[in-house]
């Protein structure tokens, strides 16, 4: 029995809620398969066996953050911005900065490409420059 037919069995009898581990896992953590010459993930190839193609321009998320996981029950389709915001392991679920300073309203702006910054850190980063060419920053803290 092939690995394909494996998993195509797999899929076809198994409708529990747990996650599916397999035994091979990519450098990423993913559970793969080698398939048509190449090796696949094999949340993909479940996800396809069950609901169809993936749609053009979506990616398949883990809802479970078990990137070994490979139930087709536990992956959605969503956008690539989507998917990044919901890793936990992205910077879209960090607090602070990486010098402590707090992500919220007051101290957050975004660029053009929607991504973070923390205005302390960058008041900071503008001191150094002034301070060379005579210029003072002054900072008001309130509280």
């Amino acid at each position: 029995m092939t690995k394909y037919r494996e998993l195509e069995e797999r899929v076809a009898l198994r409708h529990d809620d747990n996650c599916w581990e397999w035994s091979a896992h990519d450098s990423q953590g993913y559970a793969s398969i080698h398939f048509q010459g190449r090796t696949q993930r094999a949340h993909v190839l479940a996800y396809i066996l069950r609901y169809g193609p993936v749609p053009t321009g979506l990616e398949l998320d883990h809802t479970c953050n078990n990137r070994g996981c490979w139930n087709p029950d536990h992956v959605e389709p969503v956008t690539h911005r989507v998917n990044l915001r919901r890793s936990p392991n992205g910077n879209w679920s960090k607090t602070h900065c990486p010098r402590g300073h707090p992500y919220d309203e007051a101290n957050t702006y975004r660029d053009r490409r929607d991504r973070r910054y923390c205005r302390a850190c960058n008041r900071e980063r503008q001191r150094i420059p002034m301070a060379l060419r005579g210029k003072r920053l002054t900072i008001t803290i309130r509280t």
